[in-house]
């Protein structure tokens, strides 16, 4: 269980590694752990998310439009509407149509009309354990400084960090794994300044960001 953990985390991670490129660790033994792990490969479970990381790092590296709204709308929805241990036919059913096959044993995508935005859910015994979206919910409108993330601290809870920031992130991932939830998120300005950060049962475990300190 403690393997699965580590994979859920370096999976968080890597969708942020190519979009934010730098990297701060807020200090715990865990988030070093997982950060090296992050550096140095992504494994399995984490393939069909790593496949549409660069196309984060495209859109997060464009600050010319402020706010990207979701080009299919029924679909962002259903990805805030994705809730733990449910069945495969259900996630089905919110999507309004099957999924395809993923690289990763158990997963599945959905993907957007226009092909730009794609959700990946990752089922263990037909229950949900993981899932994350690239290119679905894209928000470019964030007032989040460096000033505001040099402030953030480890253990923070995402409210303390959304009030720090300005305002709620994009959710990007969301694991549940051995009696931990883990969630992850971006902010990014409208001149492509980013942020990430995941929290592990509501506590700051990881944060990067696209800019030198």
């Amino acid at each position: 269980m403690k393997k699965k953990l580590i994979l859920a985390l370096t999976l968080s991670l890597s969708l942020f590694a190519v979009a934010c490129g730098g990297k701060k660790d807020p200090g715990t033994a865990e988030s070093s752990a997982v950060s090296s792990a992050a550096e140095s490969s992504v494994s399995a479970n984490s393939a069909a998310g790593s496949e549409s990381g660069a196309a984060a790092a495209s859109d997060a590296a464009d600050g010319s439009q402020a706010v990207t709204v979701a080009p299919d709308a029924a679909m962002a929805t259903a990805f805030r509407a994705l809730k733990k241990d449910m069945s495969y036919a259900e996630v089905e059913k919110l999507f309004g149509r099957a999924g395809t096959a993923g690289a990763a044993k158990g997963s599945y995508n959905w993907t957007s009309e226009d092909g730009a935005g794609i959700v990946t859910v990752a089922f263990e015994s037909d229950h949900l354990t993981n899932y994350s979206q690239v290119g679905v919910i894209v928000d470019k409108s964030a007032k989040a400084t460096m000033d505001a993330y040099n402030r953030l601290k480890p253990e923070m809870s995402y409210d303390e960090a959304k009030e720090l920031l300005g305002g709620d992130g994009v959710p990007v991932s969301t694991s549940y794994i051995a009696g931990q939830v883990i969630s992850s998120y971006t902010w990014t300005d409208p001149d492509g300044l980013s942020f990430a950060l995941t929290f592990s049962n509501d506590k700051l475990s990881a944060m990067n960001t696209n800019r030198s300190q």
